[in-house]
């Protein structure tokens, strides 16, 4: 059912979506259950709880690139949504206090929630939710805050029926929405929800050397875009960024290459083991941006 509404939102397009529900109705009733599960939890578990909490057994730097993996895979809608804006300003404003500000308030709710509920399911992955039915009414908020999902897998099918069409411009975005909702929706019922920390890291490996690239491109490469370098007649072929960028993936993958065990394996006997000391997010991002920027050494 989420699987068609989400599909049929896709082929309505942003502006109606955003403009008669998100704006309308669910941002303000996500910030209502949000404030209240917020005040609830620190009412209930002060924070000395965090500040005397431990690591278990997660790496400082791993734990980073999943905190980084979340909103860097929002980074191809950032401009399908900023072109909206009023001014460049405007858009560079909103999306950094909007993820920000987000980001932070969330992943500290969900530290105090799983911290609360930890000590009695040790080991259990659905502590969070297990911690939030807790919460009187919490399970009312959880409705308000998956109803609100809807807007983010929206917002996948829409992002990829984009960049689908501008390689393939002849095919209609409104049969990519349809196709690609489809097949998200699928995917969505066969793969396991325990899986979802080597999903973020493989999320991770992509998009991030990816904003490398582009933005080596735009500040060193092309140093800013005009009208014409967006809408104008472009290359679609571009073999010296596809290197940057398969190289930034292969060195995320050696730093921080998950918990499939095959996976893993393959990594150490391609790369060796790596150092426990780097981010595969900053160390991948460097990589990727070096090697386009070193692109302008050569045009110019």
């Amino acid at each position: 059912v989420f699987g068609a509404i989400v599909t049929l939102m896709a082929v309505s397009g942003p502006l109606l979506v955003v403009a008669r529900w998100i704006k309308r109705y669910a941002v303000w009733l996500v910030l209502i259950s949000s404030a209240y599960l917020t005040g609830y939890v620190l009412y209930k578990h002060p924070l000395g709880a965090l500040l005397h909490a431990h690591g278990q057994g997660m790496p400082f730097w791993q734990g980073v690139d999943l905190v980084v993996a979340m909103p860097i895979s929002w980074i191809p809608l950032v401009a399908d949504y900023s072109r909206f804006s009023r001014s460049k300003s405007a858009g560079f404003l909103g999306s950094a206090i909007g993820y920000g500000v987000a980001h932070a308030w969330f992943y500290f709710l969900g530290v105090i929630l799983i911290l609360s509920n930890v000590a009695k399911n040790p080991g259990d992955p659905t502590s969070f939710i297990t911690a939030v039915l807790a919460v009187p009414i919490g399970l009312l908020a959880m409705v308000i805050l998956a109803v609100d999902e809807t807007d983010e897998p929206f917002a996948n099918i829409y992002s990829a029926s984009v960049s689908v069409q501008n390689a393939f411009p002849r095919m209609s975005q409104r049969r990519l929405s349809i196709g690609i909702g489809a097949l998200c929706t699928v995917l969505a019922v066969l793969v396991p929800l325990v899986q979802y920390q080597n999903f973020l890291l493989l999320i991770g490996a992509v998009f991030v050397p990816l904003f490398g690239v582009l933005a080596a491109h735009y500040a060193v490469v092309r140093r800013g875009y005009t009208t014409d370098d967006i809408y104008g007649s472009v290359s679609a072929w571009r073999p010296w960024a596809l290197v940057a960028w398969i190289a930034g993936f292969a060195t995320y993958n050696w730093l921080n290459p998950g918990t499939v065990t095959w996976w893993v394996s393959a990594m150490k006997t391609i790369f060796g083991t790596p150092p426990s000391f780097m981010s595969a997010s900053i160390a991948s991002f460097v990589v990727a941006f070096a090697i386009q920027g070193a692109e302008a050494l050569v045009t110019r």
